[in-house]
């Protein structure tokens, strides 16, 4: 019967030291290493025609609402700021032709990945003709020269699109 209240004992003192352990880490973390911001990527991959105005109204909320930032930013946060980041994939005509004004005209900094293999091309990867998509094209080498800055950037999304998931190593 001892043994059963000394195993007891120690027990409930383990089952303490654990738990209060994990509420003094919670309390320390709370307290001096929770930001308490966000960080949201805002990612498109077309603007049509028809959708520019909505676009446009998009850009201006972030900009009112929230702290722009590059997509590769790293801090320093601030306490209480909610940060966004503009991101497009597959440098479509539509983001030459539509986005980059809007988005130079706010100062807005974006990043799109670009699909290297497709550059002034349909995207071949795209095979469901009821898709916006479907009736884009690659921004050409030169769209791509005459429009990176430091408000636009580009970046590389694989050479073909493929599908990374489905690769044999």
């Amino acid at each position: 019967m001892l043994s059963r209240l000394v195993k007891l004992h120690i027990s409930i003192f383990y089952f303490l030291f654990i738990n209060a352990a994990d509420i003094l880490i919670r309390i320390i973390t709370i307290n001096f290493i929770k930001i308490n911001s966000s960080f949201n990527i805002i990612f498109y991959h077309e603007i049509p025609s028809e959708n520019k105005d909505n676009f446009k109204k998009q850009m201006e909320h972030l900009n009112k609402n929230t702290t722009v930032v590059r997509p590769d930013f790293t801090g320093p946060y601030k306490k209480g700021i909610i940060y966004s980041a503009v991101t497009f994939d597959d440098a479509f005509i539509s983001f030459y032709q539509n986005a980059i004004p809007i988005l130079i005209e706010k100062k807005i900094p974006a990043v799109n990945f670009v699909p290297t293999k497709h550059i002034g091309k349909k995207p071949a990867w795209i095979t469901d003709n009821t898709t916006y998509a479907y009736n884009e094209t690659v921004m050409t080498a030169k769209q791509l020269k005459e429009t990176a800055s430091d408000i636009i950037e580009y970046g590389t999304h694989t050479h073909s699109h493929c599908k990374l998931p489905a690769l044999p190593l």
